[in-house]
């Protein structure tokens, strides 16, 4: 991500997150917990340990101290899955919050942020992993990309539905433009280099797949889905069988898609990837996911923005060979600087 300043300091405290019906519902026995106190100290936190970032470092001085990121980053605020978006010198971050809609904060230095007007209103509620798509390439909007209840279903059950709204600005307001998968949830749209779209998601029926959905533009589907992850791995399955949050990257030729497995509540909710030649499979599993697991930690549905961090954090430490760390961490933070999801 490009700052102004990198921090000098982080101060990662834990917040213990109060578990509202919005936050917390059961499928088969497993509880999905999608508040994610940890994701934002994450980001920061990789942010302040990259060689990268610190070579950029500015040297606070009396006239101007430096500015430093303190977790959490908006402790008035509960706030989880962050979305960012970097258009025109400006970020703006679309979280979980109320579940009545999103609301989206925008900042020019990504340590202070400001709240402006709702961007989603939803009626239907239980809205939560936000991605707001800008499409450059085409007609300019901003394509919003969003979780909520499905309509007309019983009470105290879990279905969800992916949908997406558009809007001429960042801001919004976002106007619905329909459901584009039942009994979803978790959407990703990745555009590869020749400017074709692919949706990544998670189907709860027959329990939690990823698929691919290639699209025709934004807001239309086109040709047939695939199943792209399933859980497989041991580690998937020791909380309840669960792969979910995908994110999509891309690095030289490689495909990257990175995902969350098993139960999010659980103290072994982990995130792992997994790699391809293709956006559209066949993907074949690290043998060494996870790359991070919750254990005392509170991780959380890391694939959003700083799933891409994580991803470069692992290269120092685990996962990579020494060949390919060197490469893998610049092309990550160029990618952090960029806000790309392609880097060469």
């Amino acid at each position: 991500m490009k700052v102004a300043r990198i921090a000098t300091e982080v101060n990662c405290q834990d917040r213990k997150r109060s578990k509202t019906p919005a936050c917390i519902t059961t499928i088969k026995g497993y509880s999905l917990h999608r508040m994610r106190p940890m994701t934002t100290v994450l980001v920061l936190a990789a942010l302040a340990i990259c060689p990268c970032a610190r070579a950029a470092r500015v040297t606070a001085t009396a006239q101007a101290p430096a500015k430093t990121y303190r977790n959490p980053l908006l402790p008035e605020r509960e706030i989880a899955d962050p979305f960012v978006l970097r258009v025109d010198g400006k970020y703006y971050l679309y979280p979980t919050t109320d579940s009545r809609g999103y609301e989206v904060f925008v900042s020019d230095d990504m340590v202070h942020w400001d709240r402006k007007a709702r961007a989603f209103m939803d009626p239907r509620g239980g809205d939560w992993a936000p991605e707001v798509f800008h499409n450059r390439r085409g007609d300019g909007k901003f394509y919003l990309y969003y979780t909520d209840n499905m309509p007309g279903m019983p009470a105290g059950e879990m279905h969800k539905q992916i949908g997406v709204a558009v809007a001429e600005s960042p801001l919004g307001p976002f106007i619905d433009k329909g459901q584009l998968a039942p009994e979803s949830i978790d959407a990703d749209l990745f555009q590869d280099d020749d400017g074709s779209l692919y949706l990544y998601y998670v189907e709860l029926a027959g329990g939690f797949k990823i698929f691919v959905q290639p699209m025709a533009d934004p807001l239309h589907k086109k040709g047939e889905r695939k199943v792209m992850i399933r859980p497989t791995e041991e580690w998937e399955k020791r909380s309840g069988e669960v792969t979910e949050g995908p994110f999509m990257l891309k690095h030289k030729s490689t495909y990257y898609l990175t995902y969350s497995g098993t139960g999010a509540d659980s103290p072994n909710y982990g995130i792992g990837y997994a790699t391809s030649k293709s956006a559209a499979c066949p993907f074949v599993k690290y043998a060494g996911n996870p790359m991070r697991a919750r254990s005392t930690r509170a991780y959380r549905h890391e694939c959003r923005v700083h799933c891409a961090i994580m991803f470069w954090s692992s290269t120092k430490d685990c996962g990579f060979s020494e060949a390919h760390r060197p490469s893998m961490q610049c092309a990550f933070i160029e990618r952090i600087n960029s806000f790309n999801r392609i880097i060469n």
